[in-house]
């Protein structure tokens, strides 16, 4: 009788591991799934926004970023998950978020949440059923910058309705000021002939801050003609932003040559 107890106990236990494992292997929704699930293909998501190679303004944070939706061959819900590196091979991870649900738009976002400081980062996503996982889609980078802010510069030379002594004046800008992280900061010089109208744009140049207080441009030779009017305006520009206009002024070439009123010290040649 014994034996046969023992027996039956034995068989009781192999029935009830048999279903456990029967259970596993037959509900691919199941949360305890063993996976991978063989056959099951999930395709890359798409990185969308930001592109890559964009610059974003420190201040316009967080940041969010956006893939459009991976698709599956199998039944199990897709999540994701983003990362953002401070390098492309993804060795010092900034943030990371998984578990994000799709979006039915057919686009998924992830909002970071804290502001980034200024650098350059790599961000990438993948999609993962809990059992599957796809590919992570090749990195896209941003740069969050500081813009710097330029004031218009002020034109210090010559002064207003001036008669200049000879055709090639000299123009002096006063530096403009500014807050950010300026680099290579230019100015760009719009010269006209008689009316400060776009018909009327005879010449624009672009041209190197000098370090300092001042910028000076020589008109080049053979741009101005005698006992003419011009009008002209300037205005600071680095590789991010433009700053606004200054103020314009006139000023007048004398009727002949040697003719015409002090100041604007003519120099020589094109800046």
């Amino acid at each position: 009788m014994s034996v046969v107890l023992r027996v039956s106990g034995i068989v009781a236990v192999g029935v009830v591991l048999g279903a456990c494992q029967v259970q596993k292997s037959s509900n691919p929704l199941s949360p305890s799934v063993a996976g991978p699930i063989p056959g099951v293909a999930i395709t890359t998501p798409a990185l969308s926004v930001p592109l890559t190679g964009a610059r974003i303004d420190s201040a316009k944070q967080p940041i969010t970023l956006t893939v459009d939706n991976a698709s599956t061959s199998g039944v199990r819900p897709l999540s994701y998950r983003f990362e953002v590196a401070s390098d492309a091979a993804f060795a010092s991870i900034v943030t990371l978020q998984e578990g994000i649900s799709p979006d039915p738009s057919g686009k998924t976002s992830f909002r970071i949440s804290t502001a980034l400081p200024d650098r350059t980062y790599f961000w990438r996503a993948r999609a993962q059923d809990g059992a599957n996982t796809g590919s992570f889609a090749g990195p896209f980078s941003f740069t969050v910058f500081t813009p710097v802010v330029f004031q218009p510069p002020v034109l210090a030379s010559p002064a207003e309705g001036e008669v200049v002594s000879s055709l090639t004046p000299r123009l002096v800008i006063n530096n403009a000021a500014r807050s950010g992280p300026a680099t290579t900061v230019q100015y760009a010089i719009a010269l006209y002939a008689e009316v400060l109208a776009h018909q009327a744009l005879l010449r624009t140049w672009t041209i190197a801050e000098t370090p300092g207080a001042q910028t000076t441009f020589d008109v080049p030779a053979g741009v101005l003609q005698y006992g003419k009017q011009y009008f002209w305006f300037a205005f600071a520009v680095d590789p991010t932003v433009q700053g606004p206009y200054s103020n314009p002024r006139s000023f007048r070439t004398p009727d002949t040559p040697g003719g015409g009123g002090g100041g604007g010290g003519g120099g020589g040649g094109g800046g």
